[in-house]
């Protein structure tokens, strides 16, 4: 559980601190002051291989490599202030504390003074990342001030950590979406006699007026501009009155071409007739329905014979 929370921790407080602006960054590491200075400007040009060669005991890694990439795709722009004004440093040893603190306004939720550890390895110095007892101390809800240069540091040191954080945020996100897909077809209905898109148009732009987000349309893990999830063509142009069982009848899945499209560790998001949007693995998809279907009869029992009222 506390994994968990760490990897929310981690995913909110790295992933909305990037912001792709090119900046050239030197590494000074020759004293625990300069150490903190050059990680926060690796981080803020963003130069994330670089920032890792400023955390003590991490190590190059394939997905810094890309994620690095993915935020000069994407351009994020909400950098927090994490302009820095003051740093005192304790020495002990091969050991120092750093005492940083922040130009204002401080972003909520960031602590200000924030203490970070250093380490020693040769002639360089390193800011320290959580270690495993300090990651199980992690509280279970966000905490009121978030040391976020120990995060970042964090985050970057254990990145199949960070991984799997995103993965799971890709993965809450898409179902997001697939609802909201759902949402707006049944808003079309509405407008339009209860009735399914029609074959030969574009489900896409029919429900726009309604969702009003081309971003919706798109999978976090696929690339800008994808159409990622499918309405069901067995439906098309199918009065809503007719849709035997809702609840049980594909409305919109990832994938297309009546495939899903498993990318969420082994899941795909799929939103039913009725409104709900679940999540799926390959087993659970093989008894999705897909065809309309006659409206269920409803049961009936016939009274039990018994004796006669005099």
């Amino acid at each position: 559980m506390r994994t968990a929370v760490f990897l929310a921790l981690v995913a909110g407080g790295v992933f909305a601190l990037m912001e792709a602006r090119s900046q050239t960054v030197a590494l000074d590491l020759s004293t625990p002051e300069k150490a903190v200075r050059s990680f926060v400007a690796a981080i803020k040009a963003p130069d994330l291989p670089l920032a890792v060669k400023a955390i003590a005991g991490a190590k190059p890694h394939p997905y810094i490599d890309q994620l690095q990439a993915d935020i000069q795709r994407d351009k994020k722009n909400n950098l927090p202030n994490i302009n820095i004004t003051d740093i005192q440093v304790q020495t002990t040893g091969d050991t120092a504390t750093a005492t940083v603190t922040f130009a204002p306004p401080v972003e909520r939720g960031m602590a200000s003074p924030e203490t970070v550890k250093l380490r020693k390895e040769g002639e360089e110095w390193k800011v320290a990342p959580f270690d495993s007892a300090e990651m199980a101390a992690l509280p279970r809800n966000e905490p009121k001030e978030m040391p976020i240069i120990t995060m970042m540091a964090s985050a970057l040191a254990y990145p199949n950590v960070l991984l799997t954080a995103r993965d799971t945020a890709r993965g809450v996100s898409c179902l997001s979406n697939v609802k909201q897909l759902a949402l707006g077809t049944m808003m079309y209905m509405q407008d339009y006699d209860e009735v399914f898109p029609r074959r030969g148009t574009s489900y896409k732009q029919l429900i726009m007026p309604y969702i009003k987000n081309q971003s919706v349309f798109t999978c976090p893990s696929d690339k800008a501009g994808t159409l990622s999830y499918t309405l069901n063509q067995q439906l098309l142009g199918v009065g809503a009155a007719k849709i035997g069982r809702p609840a049980e009848t594909v409305l919109i899945y990832e994938g297309s071409q009546g495939k899903l499209d498993f990318k969420h560790d082994g899941k795909a998001a799929v939103a039913f007739a009725d409104g709900h949007a679940k999540m799926l693995d390959a087993a659970a998809a093989k008894t999705l329905r897909w065809a309309p279907g006659p409206v269920p009869a409803k049961s009936f029992k016939p009274a039990k014979a018994g004796r006669r009222k005099r």
